[in-house]
């Protein structure tokens, strides 16, 4: 499949631009309806989606303007490729979906990860920020349970808040918006 390659007609693209840009804009509507109904973490996969189906439309932007009739298959349905595409575009601020300032001393006890610590990041910064990003990874995480056996614990959804949610919605119906072909 690494090879195989999808036809587009040049006179279809423009057509799949405006497609991609509108399914984006519904699985953005989606989202804010699960965000009023407090489920976040299914929020958080429908604006991946979202995010996704925008990529493609960058995707097929880059075809138009190359003068390209083909994609590669793997390419076309590869979530990280679309994702990445996407935010050649998107602020990169539209990733968070989830932030926090933590005191260090606090995470220490909490028995948190936090890699080296010097003595200066306790005296001279005693906060840090701990963020969740949205990601094709995020969504898997968001919508199914696993278990960890790092932690020994089971992980199920992801950290969002519902305004950093509706924050990165907004960036993203206002790239669709200027969004030009």
């Amino acid at each position: 499949m690494a090879n195989k390659l999808k036809k587009i007609p040049k006179e279809k693209i423009e057509e799949g631009i405006q497609l991609s840009l509108k399914k984006s804009s519904e699985h953005l509507d989606g989202a804010n309806a699960l965000i009023e109904k407090n489920l976040l973490d299914d929020s958080v996969a429908m604006i991946e989606f979202g995010i996704e189906e925008f990529g493609r439309a960058v995707i097929l932007r880059e075809m138009l303007n190359e003068g390209r009739e083909t994609v590669k298959i793997r390419a076309w349905k590869n979530h990280d490729f679309k994702y990445k595409r996407a935010f050649l575009v998107l602020p990169l601020k539209t990733k968070t979906i989830w932030e926090q300032t933590v005191p260090y001393m606090s995470a220490m006890i909490a028995g948190r990860r936090m890699g080296a610590l010097s003595a200066r990041n306790v005296l001279g910064y005693p906060h840090r920020k701990e963020m969740e990003t949205i990601s094709p990874e995020a969504r898997i995480n968001a919508i199914f349970i696993d278990y960890d056996e790092e932690t020994q614990r089971w992980q199920n959804g992801v950290r969002a808040n519902d305004d950093k949610l509706k924050l990165v919605i907004a960036d993203i119906r206002e790239n669709i918006a200027t969004f030009k072909f």
